[in-house]
């Protein structure tokens, strides 16, 4: 159904408590419902959430045939007939919709259960007849919608919508009347960032935010302006002046045919912020570019031009943080049963490495998520956790600090971004065996091994050693190229 407003301003039931609304995603619908419960006895619907109505609605029978044209022969419906406290005195009103067609529908009263609290009494709007539009009809998927800004009560809604899962209840929340703080980092309320929304005067108005500068390498750039957000696109909209601006300040950056383009090697301290609610929002340098230009060293950027009066804030600049996938470390004897994960400003965490493990080895880190901006090292033990920030067992390899990577949902991280792939030895043609005991932090990792060169038998003798290497990333597999004489320490 497309946007609509109501002509009508319904009357509403205070929410005692705040009220959290688990959700499921249905991606083949692009939307969250949940589980309501209407009229005595209680008939369970499915509810689709609407942040633009302000009113609750259910189909009926009274949008079907003999009674009404807006829907056909449904399933998923409200049945008035088999609840004994229905209520109303059945005025009509309309809900009009942008291409002009008319919903008319009527109000009533019932028994309603939302999440266990129950409202007596509560209005709700049944749809009846469609004028103007024929080939508009309310489909058998959702049973109908609530709205949100109705039920604020000046009050703070906390939403929180994921489109990782399509199990029920796992898409998110909707708390009214209050914050879910399992969706805020840290689970702090001291972690929220609160910008005031003016009201609107028109109910198809979008919310507008109030961009007051932007910011490269934190020097102002002089850029300033109202932005909406529409988490459909992915670039960031501006006006043309707005994006030759900004086209001047990035490396590489030109601007044409509506887009910028801009070096594809962006230097990753380059630091690109936005000043928003009083805080510097910074988009990281590798979010800056979409795709490169066959045959040149130049990319797309996200910035685009051609946008009139507000800018349009897509996914680029939403989108904050991401799955974590971690792949695991080979040739370790030990069982790994916990991960320690150390982010930039010091917080850790630890988390049981269990039967989240794909077939290349990924290890899909569990209620954990990367931030943007944030940077992040990662600790395999082979003991399970001992708390909420340590693991027990023996230490047996880490990666250093590593960016996260926040454009691709989940963040991959590969072994090879912290290790090589094999060791390769050069040795004289005398040699018969080469043994090799692998030590980290001093704690033994490997057993001793021997291995015949050539498959040849050793003497038991040693003729050249090396100890204390440390391995060299730059290349795969690891060269080593000399060794010294053999002394004590290699015996």
């Amino acid at each position: 159904m497309p946007t609509a407003t109501s002509t009508t301003t319904p009357t509403f039931v205070p929410i005692a408590n705040p009220l959290k609304l688990n959700l499921t995603f249905e991606r083949s619908l692009m939307q969250w419902s949940f589980p309501l419960q209407v009229g005595t006895p209680p008939q369970t619907l499915k509810i689709a959430i609407d942040t633009t109505y302000n009113l609750l609605w259910m189909v009926s029978e009274l949008c079907m045939n003999l009674f009404g044209n807006a829907c056909g022969n449904l399933t998923n419906f409200f049945n008035t007939s088999l609840s004994n406290t229905t209520t109303g005195d059945y005025d009509e009103f309309t809900i009009k919709y942008i291409d002009g067609s008319e919903l008319v529908c009527i109000w009533a009263n019932d028994t309603t259960i939302i999440n266990n609290q129950t409202f007596e009494q509560m209005q709700i709007g049944l749809p009846k007849d469609i004028k103007g539009n024929e080939n508009i009809t309310i489909s058998n998927t959702n049973a109908g919608q609530l709205g949100l800004k109705a039920y604020e009560n000046n009050q703070t809604i906390g939403i929180a919508l994921s489109t990782k899962s399509e199990d029920l209840g796992n898409g998110g929340s909707i708390t009214l009347g209050g914050l879910d703080l399992g969706y805020i980092l840290g689970n702090d309320a001291a972690n929220i960032i609160y910008q005031p929304l003016p009201e609107l005067a028109n109910p198809n108005q979008e919310f507008m935010f109030n961009l007051v500068n932007v910011y490269i390498n934190y020097v102002q750039i002089g850029i300033n302006g109202l932005i909406s957000f529409n988490s459909e696109i992915q670039d960031i909209q501006l006006d043309d002046t707005s994006a030759l601006k900004i086209s001047f300040v990035l490396p590489g950056g030109n601007y044409s045919n509506g887009v910028v383009m801009v070096d594809c090697n962006i230097p990753a301290i380059l630091h690109l912020s936005f000043g928003i609610a009083d805080q510097k929002w910074r988009i990281p340098s590798n979010a800056i570019i979409k795709g490169s230009i066959n045959g040149t060293d130049k990319c797309e950027s996200i910035f685009t031009g051609g946008a009139n009066g507000s800018w349009v804030f897509g996914s680029a600049f939403i989108k904050t943080q991401a799955e974590i996938w971690i792949q695991l470390p080979t040739l370790i004897p030990n069982d790994i049963k916990c991960l320690l994960i150390t982010d930039s400003d010091g917080n850790v965490q630890s988390i049981s490495e269990d039967v989240y493990v794909d077939p290349n080895e990924y290890f899909k880190i569990p209620n954990y998520v990367a931030i943007q901006g944030f940077s992040y090292k990662f600790a395999f033990y082979s003991g399970p956790p001992n708390d909420g920030s340590s693991c027990s067992g023996n230490f047996l390899v880490e990666t250093t600090y590593l960016m996260a990577v926040i454009t691709n949902d989940p963040w991959l991280i590969g072994r090879n971004q912290y290790s090589v792939q094999g060791i390769k030895v050069q040795v004289s043609e005398k040699e018969t065996n080469l043994g090799m005991l692998v030590l980290y932090n001093n704690n033994y990792v490997y057993k001793f091994e021997t291995y015949a060169i050539d498959k040849r038998y050793a003497d038991g003798s040693c003729d050249a050693c090396e100890n204390n290497l440390i391995p060299t990333m730059a290349g795969s597999p690891w060269t080593i190229t000399w060794m010294g004489s053999c002394d004590i320490q290699c015996a």
